[in-house]
């Protein structure tokens, strides 16, 4: 009875785990951050595993928790194992007893089958029946300390490492089917936001990118933030000239000219038609209006139209700087709007980051 109750028990921390997995890799964060908290779900479902174990005698016992750690190590990577194995170590030695030093040494073994699996690329190519079969095994084998601790019946070990290799080998089947599943869901989920948070032609987020981005991320105010909006002069009479096809060629042309020019970590974005936004994070006053003054340079240098006698590209930008309080997008966008009104109106080819006296 023993071990239908852990079996079933550990089936459904699994559940647990992968209903987690799945929820956190669709999130929009940054893959290091996913990987830490799955790390930690992997970590703490596998610790709860330990409270319905196989008892070989006081102080000894098996369950399902190395293939917990070693899903973690080939899904995630050495970032997740560690976390999980930490997490795990430290129930582990908490719960105490002889074992639990060959309990350590074992969750260190099973991350490390894991990270073989990952490298061999289990995570990529998915789990066949005879692969999920080799992994079970494969996270079974540190169970075969049991035997070496003093004082251990052998028939009893023999029975546990029997029943743990069967359950091990059901539960890679089982895991790695669901994990397997929320992994390609997350994966198309997360490529679908992407696509429909950026503009086709130029690659920039588009408006509803930038807004959602800006949900996520707060712009940090530490020395102030800038928002810059940038339009293309006389963009129309680009295209009614020369065509839609040379229009697109030039808003590709500026697009990457922006994308060069600017920061790590500032957002580069297309409003829609030939405006773009640039977000610059962490800058003084000065600085933002440095950066402007040489994006709007970069692109008169760089960016030129395609004909038998090749014409340059001028843009006009309006841009404030805000020191500690920044303001909603919309209101921001209000006042820059207004500012890049005043850089056409003052013959094009400008920079407005302040209001007339």
């Amino acid at each position: 009875m023993e071990p239908i109750v852990s079996i079933t028990y550990s089936l459904g921390m699994m559940a647990i785990a992968t209903m987690v997995y799945g929820g956190v890799q669709r999130r929009p964060w940054p893959k290091y951050q996913r990987h830490l908290v799955i790390g930690a779900a992997f970590g703490l479902t596998a610790s709860a595993v330990m409270l319905e174990p196989l008892h070989v005698v006081p102080g000894v016992f098996a369950d399902l928790r190395n293939l917990f750690i070693a899903f973690a190590a080939a899904f995630l990577g050495p970032l997740g194992a560690a976390v999980s194995v930490v997490i795990v170590s430290l129930a582990r030695l908490a719960i105490g007893g002889v074992g639990a030093s060959y309990g350590v040494i074992a969750i260190v073994f099973a991350a490390v089958v894991g990270l073989i699996a990952g490298a061999l690329g289990m995570k990529h190519r998915g789990s066949s029946i005879r692969h999920a079969i080799l992994f079970g095994v494969a996270t079974t084998l540190p169970t075969t300390l049991v035997f070496s601790i003093p004082d251990t019946p052998v028939e009893r070990a023999a029975i546990v490492v029997a029943s743990l290799l069967a359950a091990n080998i059901l539960g890679s089947v089982t895991f790695g089917l669901l994990i397997q599943r929320e992994r390609l869901i997350a994966r198309r989920e997360r490529l679908l936001t992407d696509t429909a948070d950026h503009d086709p032609l130029t690659g920039c987020l588009n408006r509803r990118g930038l807004e959602r981005r800006l949900e996520q991320q707060v712009p940090s105010a530490r020395r102030g933030t800038a928002f810059l909006l940038i339009d293309i002069d006389r963009f129309k009479g680009i295209n009614d000239t020369y065509g839609h096809n040379t229009g697109d060629d030039v808003l590709v042309q500026v697009a990457a000219t922006l994308n060069a020019a600017v920061r790590p970590g500032d957002l580069i974005a297309r409003l829609g038609g030939e405006e773009f936004t640039a977000i610059l994070q962490n800058v003084t006053e000065r600085e933002a209006r440095r950066i402007a003054e040489r994006l709007r340079r970069t692109i008169e240098q760089k960016v030129y139209i395609d004909a038998p006698e090749p014409l340059t590209v001028t843009a006009s930008i309006g841009g404030a700087h805000f020191n500690h309080t920044v303001p909603e997008w919309r209101e921001a966008l209000t006042l820059i709007d207004r500012r890049l009104y005043a850089a056409k109106n003052s013959g094009r080819n400008r920079t407005v980051m302040s209001e007339a006296a």
